[in-house]
């Protein structure tokens, strides 16, 4: 269905044009259908990390505590991962972003009583037994993701 498409070999001079342009095409970067925007990666991770919070918020509310105790979770493993990119360690698995921010936790551990990220990030198992612990855990998430993006903006 699309071969008559792809052949280049009857290209007419103005299927080089950009939509609604009279230049003809050139292969750089410009304005036009064709140009992408610039976004900060990590920001826009942690701007979805806060939108998990407001999630576990729902589910807290629809007494699906598990639910709300697993988002949190991931809220808190993509902010951590955040911070980490803005340090310019890249990471590809929660386990990865678990051993690589473990080394800055001490940076943010005055805040919480568990001693290590592994003990905090583990948290999440016993969450989803009661009303008052699945709240409790929300608002260590809600905590950790301020106290990061705090420390994001200062870099």
């Amino acid at each position: 269905m699309l071969k008559p498409v792809a052949d280049v070999n009857e290209v007419n001079d103005e299927e080089y044009l950009d939509w609604g342009s009279a230049e003809k095409f050139k292969t750089e970067i410009g304005i036009g259908e064709c140009a992408g925007v610039k976004i900060d990666l990590a920001k826009t991770l942690l701007f979805e990390a806060n939108e998990k919070l407001d999630e576990a918020d729902y589910f807290f509310l629809n007494q699906q505590y598990a639910d709300a105790a697993y988002t949190v979770y991931s809220s808190i493993i993509q902010t951590a991962k955040c911070y980490l990119l803005k340090l310019g360690i890249e990471t590809n698995s929660k386990e990865q972003i678990q051993k690589e921010f473990e080394n800055h936790y001490e940076k943010v551990a005055a805040y919480f009583i568990q001693p290590t990220f592994e003990s905090l990030i583990y948290e999440y198992r016993n969450a989803s037994e009661s009303a008052a612990e699945n709240s409790d855990w929300i608002q260590t998430g809600k905590r950790f993701y301020e106290l990061i993006n705090i420390l994001i903006d200062k870099k």
